[in-house]
């Protein structure tokens, strides 16, 4: 299937690692042109660097820290110069610290309302102008099955409060936007196995919490899911970029689980 965005300008956000780089590798390979933003630079240009190797095409690896305004403005300019607008925004972002809720502080809360909620704000604020004028544009954010069904054993309490309330903008936005060519969706991401470090921190803490060995908990992490293993980056990317694609002109407003079927609910 021809996806229909090669020569687009995508902006990945977290991309220098996990997910985020799966995603904008995936577009690449579609032909678009990528602007990766992260706040380390070192691993942002390492991942540009094997990017364009491998995909040839364009790429603007820019760090930036998503809860500073300026730093989000500065990045969006320096794509913009250096590609165009952006017809793309695959939004990634690690959701907030991994605590229980009882250990997590205030400041832990805001912090992720800020990532989640007000980094997200920022850098669709940043690229509509240009969706606008070209009647054309994908809203992509990288979600989490707790959207669904919230995480009930893992020390997650703040991805249980911020990615609903990220799914609830993304609506508003669907509604708002798709009278001006432009689809605003989510992924739900499962268990998926990737290059990151975070995920492998949350099972530490929980097998701390509740006694148990990581091999235990490697278990139980699959044991739910269907399919019987975890998913990988480019399984995840794979449904990404056909979300960001001209064939998914019709899909608006949704949550894509990539779980493997681990989520139980019916709708």
């Amino acid at each position: 299937m021809d996806f229909e965005v090669a020569g687009k300008v995508a902006v990945v956000t977290g991309a220098s690692r996990g997910l985020g780089r799966a995603a904008a590798r995936s577009l690449a390979l579609e032909g678009c042109r990528i602007g990766m933003i992260a706040r380390q630079s070192e691993p942002l240009e390492a991942a540009a660097e094997a990017i364009v190797t491998e995909a040839g095409v364009e790429v603007a690896a820019v760090p930036a820290d998503l809860t500073d305004a300026d730093q989000v403005a500065r990045a969006f300019a320096t794509i913009r110069e250096r590609l165009g607008d952006p017809e793309i925004l695959v939004y990634n972002n690690s959701g907030g610290s991994d605590v229980f809720w009882d250990e997590a502080t205030e400041e832990e809360f805001r912090d992720a309302y800020e990532i989640l909620i007000i980094g997200f704000r920022r850098c669709v604020l940043e690229v509509l102008p240009g969706m606008k004028q070209h009647g054309w544009g994908r809203i992509v954010t990288l979600g989490s099955l707790c959207t669904r069904e919230p995480h009930r054993a893992f020390p997650m309490v703040l991805h249980n409060l911020g990615r609903p309330a990220q799914v609830g903008l993304s609506k508003t936005l669907a509604n708002e936007l798709g009278q001006h060519g432009i689809t605003v969706n989510t992924v739900g991401t499962g268990m998926i196995d990737h290059d990151g470090d975070a995920v492998p921190r949350a099972y530490e803490a929980h097998a701390a919490k509740r006694g148990m060995t990581m091999e235990e908990v490697q278990r139980f992490r699959t044991d739910s899911i269907p399919v019987g293993r975890a998913g990988t980056a480019e399984e995840l990317a794979a449904a990404c970029t056909f979300l960001c694609s001209q064939p998914a002109a019709f899909i608006n407003g949704q949550l894509l689980l990539v779980d493997g079927g681990r989520v139980a609910s019916l709708m």
